[in-house]
């Protein structure tokens, strides 16, 4: 892979982290934030997220029709997410066209101006946000499942805040929180493409150094005692034809040497269709349409998570095969063939991904929040090829334990004690 990695901090603690992909013509850029849902005051559920949509809403010099018009008009999109840990604005054109995407960032970024008619508006937007995935059970279990994980835990709470919590915030909430927060040392420009770094540091150079340092956030770190009071299990009964099923067990943060063999623990059991529990309940059974895992790493936590839509009659045989395959491969290590397998296809779904602009500002953006330096692909890669077939038993005999497990369940008639009748993982 042709890509170039550099990194360049200034005094003030803003970060410049680029991926140099000279056979594209398309750029990436990303502005992130080290600031996120799990960095929000009580009384102010919802301020990163809501923030995220207020950006969009005009500044100093743009209109909100404008912003966009600005990027699309060249054959670009933007966009932006919040996480648990960060906000991201990111918008993806023409490598050409990098200076006018860059400006609209930037001046979403530091320029914004929350007109109270707009926030007013747009607390209708969230609100309507909030019932659609809480209508729809397969988004809505996996909220269950967070508030069932990391019970009454700050990342428990919806990223959305709820109506009533978002209900509260006014002008000053957000333009305090951004002068807060919005500042150099939490603040990295990632960019990705067809570019060039030390153009790139000289460009954007300016309107960073004059940013105040700013504070960073402070968080409530979620002690290891508290994943081992399970097992939790949340059951929301609904009118519904099928069961949604979601469940968690604790396991490794974000830098956890481990994090390599949990990824490839993962694909043995049911990231993709060759995995155990897709060919045993899907393929043999027949039980579900959907059933996949997911390693969802933070920074200083994190989850292994599994979901399945199932017919209830089905639930309870389900679990034991799921409660079978997770006791199976915590007492014999897989093969040295699976193992490769996994391992092999981690790798190649990284390369593959890694030939989009985005994906390369992604990885540069999360890298550097994470480690404050680029860590390059090659060097995760090599990592995974050192998983072992006994790291990963012994891995999955630390975490499939029942006082690590939460389950949440949205079903017409299931009750907690169906589920903790199939509990069987020690």
């Amino acid at each position: 892979m042709n890509t170039t990695y550099n990194l360049t901090k200034l005094p003030n603690g803003a970060t410049i982290a680029t991926a140099a992909m000279p056979h594209m013509e398309s750029v990436s850029i990303g502005v992130w934030s080290a600031v996120g849902a799990r960095h929000e005051p009580t009384r102010q559920k919802g301020i990163a997220h809501f923030t995220e949509h207020l950006l969009f809403k005009g500044t100093q010099k743009r209109s909100a029709r404008r912003l966009i018009n600005d990027v699309e008009s060249v054959g670009g999109s933007v966009n932006a997410f919040t996480t648990h840990d960060h906000t991201c604005y990111y918008a993806k054109g023409p490598a050409t066209k990098f200076n006018r995407l860059t400006d609209v960032l930037l001046d979403m970024y530091r320029c914004s101006t929350f007109p109270e008619s707009e926030i007013n508006r747009e607390r209708e937007v969230i609100e309507e946000e909030i019932v659609m995935y809480r209508e729809q059970p397969s988004q809505h279990v996996d909220d269950l499942l967070g508030a069932t994980c990391w019970n009454r835990h700050p990342l428990g709470a919806l990223i959305t805040g709820t109506p009533d919590s978002i209900s509260r915030l006014h002008r000053n909430d957000f333009l305090n929180f951004t002068s807060r927060y919005y500042q150099a040392r939490n603040t990295t420009i990632a960019v990705a493409g067809k570019i060039d770094h030390e153009k790139i540091v000289r460009r954007v150079t300016p309107a960073l150094a004059n940013m105040p340092r700013g504070q960073k956030p402070r968080f409530k770190r979620f002690e290891t005692a508290q994943a081992f009071r399970g097992p939790r299990i949340h059951i929301e009964t609904r009118p519904i034809e099928q069961t949604h099923l979601a469940l968690a067990f604790h396991a490794c943060h974000r830098r956890d040497p481990d994090r390599f063999a949990l990824k490839v623990l993962n694909v043995i059991l049911g990231e993709n269709m060759s995995s155990r529990l897709f060919q045993q309940v899907r393929e043999k059974r027949g039980f579900c349409y959907e059933i996949s895992s997911a390693v969802h790493l933070l920074e200083d936590t994190g989850i292994w998570q599994l979901y399945a839509g199932l017919d209830t009659d089905k639930v309870t045989r389900t679990l034991d095969i799921i409660w079978k395959e997770l006791r199976r491969i915590s007492l014999t290590p897989p093969s040295e063939k699976e193992v490769r397998e996994a391992c092999d296809y981690t790798i190649a779904r990284s390369r593959v991904s890694l030939e989009s602009t985005y994906q390369q500002m992604m990885w540069t953006g999360e890298s550097t929040l994470t480690f404050e330096e680029i860590v390059e692909p090659q060097t995760a890669w090599n990592q995974i090829n050192r998983v072992t077939p006994a790291k990963i038993q012994k891995l999955a005999a630390r975490i499939f334990r029942p006082r690590r497990l939460s389950i949440a369940l949205i079903s017409p008639s299931l009750t907690k004690k169906d589920v903790r009748q199939t509990i069987r993982l020690a």
